[in-house]
């Protein structure tokens, strides 16, 4: 069973601010010790998918696996200067999520958004898009 865990970190302090392009640099660098202990650790091999754009995160594939990278996340962020968001993590599985802090969203829909884009069949994917091009008032 694949499990997409949708993770958000930020900056203890505060975010990087647009206007200094080197802040979103620096935390790219910091973050990117956190990716690669996940990426090296035997536990977390079996992700299917590990992948970050700036302070989101996916990991996607079996429960044990996710669930391990997310104990990796939160062991290191503090030592970085960052700290996790549970409220804004979100989780997508069909099966028991216990392994997993009950503050985070949690879906068993095949059919969701995910840092923008659809993610589900061609008929939830064409309604989705039909809506963001046409708006509220797309005849689908």
């Amino acid at each position: 069973m694949v499990n997409i865990l949708h993770y958000y970190t930020h900056w203890a302090l505060s975010a990087p601010n647009p206007e200094y392009p080197m802040g979103f640099l620096l935390f790219c660098w910091v973050q990117q010790k956190i990716v690669s202990a996940i990426a090296l650790d035997k536990a977390c091999s079996s992700l299917l998918f590990h992948k970050w754009y700036i302070d989101d995160g996916v990991l996607a594939g079996p429960k044990q696996a996710a669930a391990h990278a997310l104990s990796i996340i939160q062991e290191l962020s503090p030592s970085l200067g960052l700290h996790s968001n549970n409220v804004k993590c979100e989780l997508y599985s069909l099966c028991d999520l216990s392994l997993f802090p009950s503050d985070m969203k949690r879906s068993k829909s095949l059919h969701f958004e995910m840092l923008g884009a659809p993610i589900g069949d061609a008929i939830f994917c064409s309604k989705f898009l039909a809506q963001k091009v046409c708006g509220d008032s797309a005849n689908y």
